[in-house]
């Protein structure tokens, strides 16, 4: 029970060691997701949207129009590629503290995903589609309204900001799932440490007590083994006295027995 105890205490110790590194390493993957939520935020693009109706000013043109969608398509990609990078040092925090776990704590736990920014482009490309299909349009070219064309240009904002909040929900579930995939396996191997150590205490206070009780009925088999030796040795005594008595007894016995009979003869000759 000692070495089992001693080698779950050890355990329990290495455990205990490598929580500093997972804590710092949720603080570092904390930090990187926020700044990369920052840029999926709907500010950082609200912020775009305005900068751009401000370059359009009174110029409601398919040519600025188609100018500032692609602009603002530049920006998406570029932003992709900037959160692609973030989630990708993020993942390798993430794979470093994973390989930690599973090397020295047998942890069963995979690779961490990557974060797919693809329905986002997919999404902001398509809106670039759009926009060309409606600049290339002969009658929206001829025309040239102003108002219809300014509120084409506000319905793509509204597109684009629901493909912000999506992009920024799905990095946020996917940050969420990198730390908590983890915690959640700490967890559970930490009861599991827990419970081991309890139970084999447990066991080894059975064990001192069982032993313990062992001991008492030895103690007690010792002195009532005492106290039959004692009984056996009386006895052997009262057995040798008994013997001895009897043997005098039947030695009398015998005297009286002979002096009778010459007692009878004595009788017989006169």
């Amino acid at each position: 029970f000692n070495e089992l105890v001693a080698k779950a205490q050890h355990d329990q110790q290495r455990y205990q060691s490598s929580l500093p590194v997972f804590k710092e390493a949720e603080e570092k993957i904390n930090r990187i997701g926020k700044k990369l939520l920052r840029h999926l935020s709907l500010t950082y693009l609200d912020n775009s949207i305005a900068e751009t109706r401000k370059e359009m000013h009174d110029s409601w043109t398919t040519v600025r129009l188609n100018q500032s969608i692609r602009k603002l398509m530049k920006q998406a990609n570029d932003l992709a590629i900037h959160v692609t990078t973030e989630s990708n040092n993020i993942r390798r925090l993430a794979q470093h503290i994973y390989d930690l776990f599973r090397t020295q704590h047998g942890f069963d736990i995979s690779a961490p995903p990557e974060l797919n920014m693809t329905s986002f482009l997919e999404k902001m490309q398509s809106l670039e589609q759009i926009t060309h299909d409606f600049c290339a349009d002969p009658i929206n070219v001829l025309t040239e309204k102003r108002f219809l064309i300014r509120r084409f240009f506000l319905s793509l904002g509204a597109e684009a900001q629901g493909a912000f909040q999506n992009a920024h929900d799905d990095s946020e579930r996917w940050i969420n799932n990198v730390i908590v995939t983890l915690k959640i396996q700490i967890e559970t191997h930490k009861e599991a440490l827990d419970q081991r150590i309890k139970g084999l205490m447990d066991a080894k206070s059975s064990s001192e007590a069982l032993n313990k009780q062992i001991a008492q009925v030895n103690d007690e088999y010792k002195h009532i083994a005492s106290q039959c030796k004692l009984l056996d040795d009386a006895l052997l005594q009262l057995m040798k006295a008994i013997l001895q008595s009897s043997k005098i007894k039947q030695q009398k016995l015998e005297k009286e027995t002979q002096l009778k009979a010459l007692n009878f003869e004595g009788l017989s000759i006169s």
